[in-house]
């Protein structure tokens, strides 16, 4: 019993032991603190890297991940946008260098990734949503992939060109909650209620909804009672 699971934990120990050794040769190599040669070693770690990302296997990104983030200490800032350019388009990308980029607080260097990268994990996204202010959650909002759980987020900060460029967004996925939800708000917002109809998925089940919602004569409204007929 355990067999299968000894192997594995070797292989943990044994590229811990490898990131380590890696890490102390950076560190005894580069000295400390920042450095132009830090920052050419980090280029050619990223050349490495974003050339076969798809190629390497968990382990293997997970080094690149522990290298990385030991020369981003070795390296000026400007490194730092650098790097955010590059990893941007990257499908895989190392997940403590990612985080440790989409966190830092100038835009030059988390602007790229929160706006392009699908390495982007939604729990990371959820974070920055509940304090950006609303030029980065256009930013977001705008993404060639936006998830159900981050729109939802997005509606959740209740600014309405934010809402306005979710809906506008046909890549952005949207939950059947959210849009109930809008279509409630729909009678005294025409541009929402526009919005939301000109939505791909809008589900044909909910038009109907939509459709009672919208203002007469071009004044907001509620939605309309439909009598029946005695």
């Amino acid at each position: 019993m355990g067999t299968g699971r000894a192997p594995a934990m070797e292989r943990v120990r044994i590229r811990m032991s490898g990131s380590q050794s890696l890490k102390t040769a950076i560190e005894t190599k580069l000295g400390p603190g920042p450095s132009e040669r830090g920052q050419i070693v980090l280029r050619g770690v990223t050349d490495l890297f974003v050339n076969r990302a798809e190629d390497y296997s968990d382990e293997q990104v997970a080094v690149f991940d522990d290298v990385m983030q030991c020369l981003l200490d070795h390296a000026e800032h400007t490194a730092k946008v650098e790097l955010s350019g590059r990893l941007a388009p990257v499908g895989r990308a190392p997940k403590k260098v990612m985080h440790a980029l989409i966190t830092d607080k100038d835009p030059a260097v988390s602007g790229p990734l929160i706006k392009q990268s699908r390495a982007v994990s939604d729990a990371d996204l959820g974070d920055i949503i509940k304090n950006a202010d609303k030029d980065m959650l256009l930013v977001i909002a705008n993404r060639p992939h936006v998830t159900k759980s981050v729109s939802d987020k997005l509606f959740a900060r209740d600014i309405p060109e934010v809402t306005y460029a979710v809906l506008a967004n046909q890549a952005a996925e949207i939950s059947e909650a959210s849009l109930v939800k809008l279509i409630g708000e729909s009678g005294n917002d025409p541009k929402l209620g526009t919005l939301i109809e000109e939505r791909k998925d809008l589900p044909e089940e909910l038009r109907p909804f939509l459709d009672a919602y919208k203002p007469k004569s071009g004044k907001p409204q509620g939605p309309r009672v439909i009598k029946s007929g005695r």
